[in-house]
């Protein structure tokens, strides 16, 4: 039977993505080349959802880890007519009492420190 599952992530900055994978050697070091989609950070927290056997309420692995949500925030938006619009973005913390989120160990660089790294050496 093959894999099925997702990747629930958190970054420092409260945005939570999931990630859908199809095995499960995608988490862990292939995770540490993920960035945030929406601040370009890199994730502080991931939990693995491992739905092989489907949702079941006595497997705590099955279903989304806990979160809390703690804000948001306003992005703004153009439809095609042009009409402006602000759609809200939700910002979670891990619920860490349910033990859940694992701490995503890597080092990559901030976004700040991130343009010194994409130029390349010129040969000579």
């Amino acid at each position: 039977m093959s894999y099925e599952g997702y990747t629930e992530y958190l970054c420092d900055n409260g945005h939570y993505w999931k990630v859908r994978s199809s095995g499960k050697d995608f988490e862990g070091q292939g995770s540490q080349q993920l960035f945030c989609v929406h601040c370009r950070y890199p994730f502080a927290f991931f939990s693995v959802v491992d739905q092989t056997y489907g949702v079941k309420e006595d497997v705590p692995g099955s279903f989304e880890a806990p979160k809390i949500e703690y804000g948001w925030e306003d992005i703004p938006k153009q439809d095609h007519w042009g009409a402006k619009y602000c759609e809200k973005r939700p910002l979670f913390l891990p619920d860490v009492r349910s033990r859940r989120w694992e701490v995503a160990m890597h080092n990559l660089p901030t976004p700040e420190q991130r343009s010194y790294q994409e130029q390349r050496p010129t040969l000579q």
